[in-house]
């Protein structure tokens, strides 16, 4: 994470955030910082991703996820990000990051997160995560079971569904046949 003031800024405030549950959205205000733009005088698309991270730290502390993690040792990892950009953002511009858990299958916790501005959605991305152990991937099960969840996932949403199955051909591609693809 390369925005390590502001995580430490979001670790050490979230106290005075509202508690949220774990399916329930958590809201951050934040505020573009001169360098978090490109040459285009707009915040660059690799730093979105890092703003995100800050939302899903924020969620993990301010749900109580933080301390189950951190007392066994287990790691949050991100494994896929689906991205859509929608407005720039410049700086100095105020916006609110919503992170909220869309559910869940066998292996990731699927996310969804926005940055919205006064004029309306900024950007939108979902994310698939997974938490991994000294001992390797934890199975969501697990993870479910130490934090006392007995529910069923939620319905995901059509697109999450059909990026997770993308995602899985993905996986099964031989590399060379994905560059090969791409060559011709």
């Amino acid at each position: 994470m390369n925005l390590l003031f502001r995580a430490i800024w979001v670790l050490c405030t979230s106290w005075r955030r509202r508690h949220v549950g774990f399916l329930e959205p958590a809201e951050l205000g934040l505020l573009t910082f001169p360098n978090d733009l490109d040459i285009n005088l707009h915040v660059n698309n690799g730093r979105y991703l890092s703003l995100l991270d800050l939302g899903r730290v924020d969620l993990m502390q301010r749900s109580g996820l933080w301390r189950h993690f951190f007392r066994r040792r287990w790691l949050p990892v991100v494994a896929g990000v689906m991205v859509r950009f929608r407005r720039s953002l410049k700086v100095c511009q105020r916006f609110t990051l919503t992170t909220r858990i869309l559910g869940w299958d066998e292996r990731f916790f699927y996310m969804e997160q926005q940055i919205v501005t006064p004029k309306g959605v900024a950007m939108i991305a979902y994310v698939r995560g997974c938490f991994v152990a000294p001992g390797g991937p934890l199975p969501t099960a697990v993870v479910l079971a130490e934090i006392g969840v007995t529910e069923l996932s939620p319905e995901l949403p059509e697109a999450v569904r059909h990026w997770a199955a993308a995602e899985v051909a993905m996986a099964r591609q031989d590399p060379a046949t994905v560059i090969s693809a791409i060559e011709n």
